[in-house]
C-alpha cells in the first residue's frame, strides 16, 4: 500500500508509519514502574524492556470485559477491596473499578513487539506463549486487549486479556499425521 503512490506524505498512513518508526523497538526510554501507588523511574539503556503502542483508544469496557476484569482484579489484590461501580449495596471502605480503560494497540516486552488483536488485522500477531508455573509449564493463546486502567485512587492495573488455547488430545496413530 505504501508503495501505490510515490508521495504520501501528509496522509494518515504515512503519519502513523512516521510515528511508528520513531517508537522503534530497541530504543533508549524511560520505563516506570507502579508498585502499590508509588512511581519509580528507571532509565533502561540500549534496549526496550517494557513500552506501550504510541496509539490507543480510552473507551468504556463493555460488560463482558468488565466483569472479567473485576473477578481477575479482585482476585489477584483481595486487600484492595474493588467492586463494580454499578454495586447497588456498596460498604464505605470499598473501591469502585473505573469502566473506562486505556486499549493499546501493541506491548513491547522483553524487545518483542505484541499486538492486540481487537485492534489488528492479522491476528497471527496476536499470538503468546505464557510461562503459568514456577515449573516452566506454558500455555498458548490470543492476546485480544491491551489494557490499561488508571484508578482515581492512585493504583494503576495493566492487563492482557487472553483467550487460551486449549490441547486437543487425540490418538493420530494410523492417520496420515502420524508420520510427520
Amino acid at each position: 500500500m505504501f508503495e501505490a503512490s510515490a508521495d504520501d506524505r501528509g496522509t494518515v498512513q504515512a503519519l502513523a508509519r512516521e510515528l511508528d518508526e520513531a517508537k522503534e523497538d530497541g530504543i533508549y526510554f524511560s520505563l516506570f514502574i507502579y508498585c502499590n501507588q508509588d512511581m519509580y523511574h528507571q532509565f533502561v539503556p540500549d534496549a526496550i524492556t517494557f513500552a506501550f503502542s504510541p496509539r490507543s483508544e480510552t473507551q468504556i469496557c463493555d460488560g463482558q470485559l468488565y466483569n472479567k476484569l473485576l473477578t481477575r482484579l479482585k482476585s489477584l489484590f483481595p486487600q484492595l477491596s474493588l467492586r463494580s461501580i454499578l454495586d447497588l449495596n456498596p460498604t464505605s471502605w470499598s473501591v469502585p473499578l473505573q469502566q473506562s480503560a486505556t486499549f493499546y494497540d501493541y506491548a513491547i516486552v522483553n524487545q518483542h513487539r505484541y499486538y492486540a488483536s481487537n485492534r489488528t488485522t492479522s491476528t497471527s500477531s496476536s499470538l503468546v506463549e505464557v510461562v503459568v508455573s514456577e515449573t516452566g509449564r506454558t500455555w498458548v493463546g490470543e492476546l485480544m486487549d491491551i489494557i490499561h486502567i488508571n484508578q482515581s485512587n492512585g493504583y494503576i492495573f495493566t492487563l492482557g486479556h487472553i483467550r487460551w488455547f486449549r490441547p486437543l488430545y487425540v490418538d493420530i496413530s494410523q492417520t496420515i499425521w502420524e508420520a510427520l
